[in-house]
């Protein structure tokens, strides 16, 4: 009987360990000012300053391409679409066309566009590290800012279906227990 009580106290906590979720979920606030003109000749100004406020939802030990899974635009003073791509630590947000197609980069090509580079996004402490935001200009010309905050806030970690269903089974095996072990002291 001991046994089989360690074994279920044993498989609960499994079920508690593997409940970890991979996910995570981060809330974003970045503003970017002070552009500079690093091409061009400079007859079209950027918007100054740009601010950007998005949540993602993403498991940081997954590279991810192009895409817009997970990512809730909360507000944006540029009128593009915004799309991420994830790799080794690298984020980067853009419009899709720019990202590029395998690994981590932004090829800013044409006119109206962006790139975000934000370094360990999935950290807790401190505040990644945005490295890098660059516009291009509706003439093609391509600024960068010069002064980057980031703040963010660390949301709960999303569990997945499999989860839940290991957490349940878990529960209802301790709860088969505890019934079998009332059943078996009131027939002694």
């Amino acid at each position: 009987m001991r046994l089989t009580c360690l074994a279920a106290v044993a498989a609960l906590m499994w079920t508690i360990v593997a409940a970890r979720a991979t996910d995570i979920t981060r809330t974003f606030d970045i503003t970017a000012s002070d552009f500079t003109l690093t091409s061009g000749s400079g007859t079209d100004t950027p918007v100054d300053p740009v601010d950007i406020d998005f949540t993602l939802t993403f498991d940081p030990s997954v590279s991810v391409g192009p895409t817009m899974t997970g990512l809730t635009l909360l507000s944006f003073n540029l009128p593009y679409a915004v799309s991420y791509a994830y790799s080794d630590e690298t984020l980067v947000v853009a419009l899709e066309p720019s990202l590029q197609p395998s690994g981590v980069g932004c090829a800013l090509t044409g006119s109206g566009s962006f790139c975000l580079f934000m370094s360990d996004p999935g950290g807790d402490l401190p505040p990644p590290d945005t490295t890098q935001f660059n516009q291009v200009t509706p003439d093609g010309n391509l600024w960068q800012a010069q002064n980057i905050t980031t703040t963010f806030t660390v949301g709960l970690a999303v569990p997945e279906p499999s989860t839940w269903a290991l957490t349940l089974i878990g529960f209802g095996g301790v709860g088969w227990l505890a019934f079998r072990r009332r059943r078996a002291s009131a027939a002694a």
